[in-house]
Formats: structure tokens, C-alpha cells, sequence
């Protein structure tokens, strides 16, 4: 199954160089810090670290990606999750 988002330029604007992420705006290194595991991984985990960083570290340009000019340039990205599916589905199904 694919899963699809709409996702801001701002959003995507991190790179992968030998498994470490860093900011493509202020080159900081964006990790997994929590104690529990994350609950997706590839491309969406990589996405998430990043909006994390940025509401953190770019609060103003998250908040002008809101104005409707910034909107229109939204694209949407698409995941191959048929792996996560598989391996969550018992959970999601109640009992």
C-alpha cells in the first residue's frame, strides 16, 4: 500500500549521509532521542525527525509555511508502507 502526504518544501529540506541526518538550513544533526522506539521508520521517520527539529530550532519559517502562498507550493510524497502495515495490523485490531 502507499501512503501519501502533502508536505511543505521547509519539510524536506534535511540530508542523509552515512545513516546521519542533518538540517539542510543550519546543519544540525537531527536524532531519535526518546526512550521508547519510534513507531515508524524510513522515509517517515526521516520527516519527522526533521518537522521535530524544525518547530524546535525554525519556529518562524514553519509558522510562514501556514500563509496561503506558502501553501500553494506544497507537493505530496508517497511511502511504499505494505512492511509497516503488516507488522502493526494485529495491534490496530481489536480484541
Amino acid at each position: 500500500a502507499m501512503a501519501t502526504v502533502r508536505v511543505h518544501p521547509l519539510q524536506l529540506e534535511y540530508s542523509l549521509t552515512d545513516g546521519r541526518q542533518t538540517c539542510a538550513l543550519c546543519g544540525a544533526e537531527e536524532k531519535w532521542t526518546a526512550a521508547a522506539e519510534p513507531t515508524v521508520r524510513g522515509p517517515r521517520l526521516q520527516r519527522t525527525l526533521h518537522l521535530v527539529h524544525l518547530v524546535r530550532e525554525h519556529r518562524d519559517q514553519v509558522s510562514a509555511t501556514f500563509a496561503p502562498s506558502e501553501r500553494s507550493k506544497e507537493t505530496t510524497v508517497s511511502d511504499d508502507v505494505a512492511t509497516d502495515e503488516d507488522e502493526t495490523e494485529e495491534e490496530e485490531t481489536p480484541a
